[in-house]
């Protein structure tokens, strides 16, 4: 990075130094990865607003990068107890702890919500920008209240971006021309692809199924990617339970619960797949780069019957991995076609033992036909050249 006699840091293509913050999670790998990918390797210096106060996931790589976490002051448990005070302390907090820090050039709220996006209003410089990101449930799940509230804020942020196609098309249903502002969509990077090559470079996926402790006899089923009662693993489950004792005995289904969900939902989950009748295995601790790829690759046939989706991207590192992938009609990706992805789709849950059945003597046996073209449209790259142009 070079620098000007007028002191002004300049980044790639002639870019000054710009001052971001972003309104989101840090804890979510996904921003993590965003700055990682995106505005670190543009010279921007970046800051992050939590609410997460104790979750130090990333810390050491912030910290390393000269990332500020700024976080408001402790709220008391009692005033966690009472949502409505609740908010109106913490956005006061959050907004006292910002204003220590200036100005900005760029506000970005990743993951939008009405309460960030208006403390993104606020928050920007006098030329300053704000970017409304919305990267999936945001807007495809969010409620006629919610969306009301987002329709009020959106006029007077400089520029939308969506994260896939499904997103922009939930947003254009829900916001459509109430708000004036310019709207693009940018995909978001896949990190796991790199490690699913790294240990496809020195070992198969065989190899991922013996890290596991799965016979490789079995033939390895995974629904859903994480503990939320919107992957609908109830339903699918009852489904599994209807094939042949033949066929489940030669399963292995693969859980992944890492995250979202709740104890009582999570306990019913683990209830119902003991009463399948098949071997499973349930994941419930944190995965890093390296573990996502093992999981993957050691899937053969993935279930996606989530109640909705903007682009998951579990659903396409199993693809990449090579999983036969096992698709619910109701989630439909422009992408997909685009892209002449693979797919096996149902249009009810009943469908799926015959599915199963159906792909039972190839599961495992087949290089993915998807990687090329997943590496080309997912890469990082395609990410930050985008956003280098909004942020210009």
């Amino acid at each position: 990075m070079e620098s000007l006699g007028s002191g002004l840091a300049v980044g790639p293509k002639g870019m000054g130094r710009l001052k971001v913050l972003i309104l989101g999670d840090p804890s979510s790998v996904w921003e993590k990865e965003f700055v990682e990918h995106v505005l670190l390797p543009r010279g921007h210096s970046v800051f992050l607003q939590s609410n997460y106060s104790e979750d130090d996931r990333f810390t050491g790589f912030y910290e390393e990068n000269g990332i500020a976490v700024i976080r408001g002051e402790p709220i008391p448990r009692w005033v966690m107890r009472m949502p409505k005070i609740r908010a109106s302390i913490m956005a006061q907090k959050q907004s006292k702890a910002l204003a220590k820090h200036g100005q900005f050039d760029i506000v970005i709220n990743m993951f939008v919500s009405p309460a960030a996006l208006s403390q993104a209003l606020q928050c920007r410089g006098d030329r300053g920008k704000v970017y409304a990101f919305f990267c999936g449930s945001d807007i495809i799940r969010s409620s006629f209240w919610r969306t009301l509230r987002l329709r009020s804020l959106l006029g007077k942020v400089d520029h939308v971006v969506c994260a896939s196609s499904n997103v922009r098309q939930a947003y254009d249903t829900k916001i459509g021309n109430d708000a004036s502002t310019p709207c693009t969509t940018i995909r978001l990077g896949i990190t796991s692809f790199d490690y699913i090559d790294a240990r496809l470079s020195n070992g198969t996926k065989n190899d991922a199924k013996q890290e596991l402790n799965i016979p490789l006899d079995k033939i390895t089923l995974s629904i859903g990617y994480n503990a939320s009662g919107a992957q609908n693993h109830l339903p699918v489950l009852e489904q599994i339970r209807c094939l042949p004792q033949d066929v489940r005995d030669k399963l292995v289904i693969l859980l992944p619960m890492t995250y979202g969900g709740n104890s009582r939902y999570i306990s019913s989950v683990q209830k119902t797949v003991s009463q399948v009748g098949c071997e499973f295995l349930i994941f419930r601790n944190f995965m890093d780069g390296d573990q996502i790829a093992r999981l993957r690759l050691a899937t053969d046939i993935f279930i996606n019957a989530q109640m909705s989706d903007g682009l998951s991207a579990s659903v396409l590192e199993a693809l990449y991995a090579g999983a036969i992938l096992l698709n619910a009609s109701w989630l439909s990706y422009r992408e997909y076609l685009e892209w002449g992805l693979s797919l096996l789709s149902f249009s009810r849950f009943e469908d799926i033992p015959k599915l199963v059945t159906s792909v039972f003597s190839k599961a495992g046996k087949e290089e993915s036909p998807s990687r090329a073209v997943l590496r080309e449209k997912m890469s990082w790259n395609q990410c930050q050249e985008a956003w280098g142009r909004l942020l210009r």
